[in-house]
């Protein structure tokens, strides 16, 4: 197991440029447990940096590990109990691979543990579980709904950014089938009558080869393409951060909500439906609340429109925690 203590970044070691890490004594001590998965990880970090901006807190990261010597001292509590490490307040996961280790955890040292997405585990063992609203979980007093997962994107004035727009393209899943050349019509249709607009199109780990191949040999003059495998960890959330308008297709659920976070006016791509599913409910209660635009509606003469109240789950999950559980922390 690694322990890290994570602070500001340097050109040594950038990782860890959103981890908040203030020494002041009266600190909440977090304990983030990771399991190494960037969808993961991209929510912890989504809380972590919410409750950074609201309360003075002292973060460790704890990478865990498999194997079976590696559940046996996990059970014997062992990776926790060296008392060189503070005693965490708020012991936080996301995956299955984090519940047992972040239970151990707090039963050697203590703190309150937080789990996000639904646990495999039964919810009662953990302080609070934050769900997302299309995983169906019944209300209770420690289950945090949220619409999407968690992210970590902020949320820049739209007035502030320039006219630059992007095209999400994921690909096909056990949701959604795949028709590469009606995405390819719609895209020329709106790069076309969007002109003015200086367009970039990536793609995902999801999107078939012949996808990708033929996004690269498009010649439109106002779009650039770029390969998801050429970009860094970091660039998607750069890109949003500047851009007015995100064209997302429907199957990516998650880079919706990335884009809903940073405040850009959102267009759904269609993509073939298999069946209705829990992500597909998701999406369509997005459109019923004027939180996306679909694309024939946009053809229709509707306008993109940005969110008319912040959105921002992490920050509202945090200020939960913040008000609950630490209220004489807060800043």
């Amino acid at each position: 197991m690694t322990i890290c203590f994570t602070g500001k970044a340097t050109k040594s070691n950038p990782k860890h440029l959103y981890i908040f890490m203030i020494t002041d004594h009266r600190t909440v001590v977090v304990w983030r447990f990771r399991d190494g998965k960037r969808g993961h990880e991209n929510q912890t970090l989504g809380l972590l940096q919410a409750l950074g901006r609201l309360l003075p807190i002292r973060a460790l990261d704890i990478a865990v590990e498999t194997g079976f010597s590696y559940l046996l001292n996990i059970g014997l509590k062992r990776p926790f109990l060296e008392r060189s490490l503070p005693a965490p307040d708020l012991l936080i996961g996301a995956g299955h691979g984090t519940h047992l280790p972040l239970l151990a955890a707090a039963r050697a040292r203590g703190g309150r543990t937080v789990v996000l997405m639904k646990p495999s585990l039964p919810i009662r063992w953990f302080d609070l579980c934050v769900v997302p609203e299309h995983d169906n979980i019944r209300p209770r007093s420690n289950v945090f709904i949220t619409r999407g997962v968690l992210n970590p994107m902020v949320r820049n004035d739209p007035n502030n950014k320039p006219e630059q727009g992007l095209f999400l393209i994921g690909g096909p899943s056990r949701h959604y089938g795949w028709d590469e050349d009606a995405l390819f019509q719609q895209i020329r249709r709106i790069v076309t009558r969007e002109s003015g607009i200086n367009w970039i199109a990536t793609t995902s780990r999801r999107t078939p080869q012949s996808t990708a191949r033929a996004l690269m040999e498009r010649k439109w003059e106002n779009l650039h393409p770029i390969l998801h495998s050429d970009t860094s960890q970091n660039w998607l959330p750069q890109q949003l951060g500047q851009t007015r308008i995100a064209w997302v297709t429907e199957d990516s659920v998650s880079m919706i909500y990335e884009a809903l976070t940073a405040g850009a006016a959102i267009g759904l791509l269609p993509i073939p439906r298999r069946a209705a599913s829990r992500l597909s409910l998701g999406v369509d209660g997005l459109m019923k609340d004027g939180l996306v635009t679909t694309f024939s509606a946009w053809c229709d003469g509707i306008t993109l429109r940005y969110a008319h109240n912040e959105f921002d789950e992490a920050a509202r999950c945090a200020r939960w925690i913040a008000e609950y559980w630490f209220e004489s922390y807060l800043t």
